[in-house]
């Protein structure tokens, strides 16, 4: 399989790039060296948004029986392992502005790989108590990380992190006790999952979310309170999308590259099994046992960005000076 291009590199530093994963709030000295995220060199991928080739990585994630079993049930979860594996280091806080998910594996993951973790969850009580239930079951289990739930909706994240996770914030981020941390570059790496509703209107749903807010909201907040180099890690799937001329990825690209990230990888998250070199998706039965016409949606794809760490902002400033 093709190899993500990770928070880390070997080679030097070239004189316009930063070296991947260099620029960190701890010592780049005690960092490990690289961890590739699959088994083989990268491809490239050019879209219409970009003039140079980006790596291109596929992740074979629900390979197992138990998978197919499960419907896939447990793909998201790998995908999350995987991004977080890949694009943070231990110790580093993790994101979820938009944590619909009642197996919230954003957070879980995070945890059980020594990272911290963040979501932002709206305000229905009942979901916060399961979740924290669901957090309590997986430090019990050995998870090592710390993690908080933001009441509230996406659009309102810096103030959430400023009223509801100052001392998260501070524990974690090595403040100063008597300096109020500030939201605003606080995060290493976001993780959410883009549904296209958000790319098609406004989303409102009265029971979780009070405000109606759109992709360009939530990607907006969550490149706000990103820290310089850190990375942004959207999940999507534009298959949900079939039948209409928009293409969910492109349209996430666009987004995000309009709010100064740096298009940084797309991977492909393999959703069926392959086997025999083919991709065997689950065919559901009809009456009489006959197979029926494969429907599930065969992978997603997780874009990565990543926001301009301080030094090249720093360069380009020195470069309008001296213009």
């Amino acid at each position: 399989m093709l190899a993500a291009r990770g928070a880390r590199g070997r080679a030097p530093r070239p004189p316009a790039r930063e070296q991947p994963g260099a620029h960190r709030h701890r010592d780049s000295g005690s960092r490990p060296s690289d961890r590739p995220g699959s088994s083989a060199g990268p491809a490239c991928l050019t879209t219409p948004t970009t003039t140079t080739a980006l790596p291109l990585a596929v992740w074979p994630c629900a390979q197992d029986a138990s998978d197919a079993a499960w419907r896939n049930r447990r793909a998201p979860a790998e995908i999350a392992r995987r991004a977080i594996e890949i694009y943070s280091e231990p110790g580093d806080l993790v994101l979820d502005p938009l944590c619909a998910d009642p197996a919230a594996v954003t957070l879980v993951e995070a945890i059980r790989q020594e990272r911290n973790a963040l979501a932002v969850i709206g305000h229905d009580p009942e979901d916060a108590l399961e979740l924290s239930e669901l957090i309590g079951r997986a430090r019990a289990a050995g998870a090592l990380g710390d993690a908080a739930l933001l009441r509230g909706d996406p659009p309102e994240l810096p103030r959430l992190l400023a009223a509801q996770a100052a001392g998260f914030l501070r524990r974690h981020r090595h403040s100063d006790r008597e300096v109020a941390p500030h939201p605003c570059g606080s995060v290493d790496l976001t993780l959410l999952s883009l549904p296209a509703v958000l790319l098609l209107g406004r989303q409102h749903h009265s029971r979780r979310w009070h405000q109606q807010f759109s992709a360009r909201d939530v990607l907006g907040v969550s490149a706000a309170v990103l820290r310089p180099g850190g990375f942004l890690v959207a999940v999507t799937k534009s298959a949900e999308l079939e039948g209409t001329s928009r293409d969910l990825s492109l349209e996430t690209v666009r987004l995000c590259r309009a709010l100064g990230l740096e298009y940084w990888q797309h991977v492909v998250a393999l959703l069926v099994p392959i086997r025999g070199g083919r991709l065997r998706p689950r065919r559901p039965r009809r009456r009489g046992g006959q197979p029926g016409p494969a429907t599930q949606i065969g992978h997603a794809d997780v874009l990565v960005f990543r926001k301009q760490p301080a030094w090249s902002l720093d360069r380009q400033a020195s470069a309008r000076e001296a213009a």
